[in-house]
């Protein structure tokens, strides 16, 4: 009796194993897709963190917007437009802050797709950023003109070494001078900056 007893024992321990080898395999397939839907949804809540956060900048002009629907508001001036043009595809270009100085007067910030606009009397004036390694430019204002300047940003590529996480590294802004016909295009794609409190 004893000996019949211990082959069934024996007969159920060899089924159980069995049993538990033929469901490993699934278990560790279902483990593995538990795991990589965790780092997926971990991921995917920290972009919307930081695109939530970095939403909250806004694009503001410190010294006072001239009258749009006039060309010239002040004829003894000429205008001056600053727009910006994010890199395509660096999400941080599109939500960056950046200040636009004339010497070393703020005119404002831009974000994103906006534009800055003031008048300036005649004479020649240097624009700037203020982001490490940008590339400011030197105009001549005349009475009753207007100017286009573009700010192009862009990653610094010259930051970037060979462990530079994607998206890692610094931004870099480059102004450009126009023509009105390219001016005017960007202009209809962007939005003024709100005036500064």
């Amino acid at each position: 009796m004893c000996r019949a007893i211990n082959s069934i024992e024996a007969a159920v321990a060899q089924k159980q194993s069995r049993c538990c080898d033929q469901a490993w395999p699934q278990r560790r397939v279902r483990d593995h897709k538990a795991n990589k839907m965790k780092t997926s949804m971990t991921i995917l809540g920290g972009l919307l963190a930081v695109t939530g956060l970095m939403g909250c900048a806004s694009t503001k002009q410190s010294v006072a917007m001239p009258d749009q629907g006039k060309t010239v508001e002040d004829v003894s001036k000429g205008r001056i437009y600053v727009m910006q043009s994010p890199f395509a595809f660096n999400i941080a270009s599109h939500h960056v802050p950046v200040p636009v100085w004339q010497g070393n007067r703020e005119i404002g910030v831009l974000v994103g797709r906006a534009y800055l606009c003031w008048e300036q009397e005649p004479g020649t004036v240097e624009i700037s950023c203020g982001t490490r390694g940008s590339r400011g430019v030197s105009l001549r204002v005349e009475a009753g003109k207007v100017y286009y300047v573009i700010q192009y940003i862009g990653p610094d590529w010259r930051s970037m070494g060979p462990m530079t996480p994607p998206g890692g590294g610094e931004l870099a802004t480059k102004l450009e001078v126009v023509s009105e016909e390219v001016g005017l295009k960007l202009l209809k794609k962007c939005k003024p900056a709100a005036a500064s409190k």
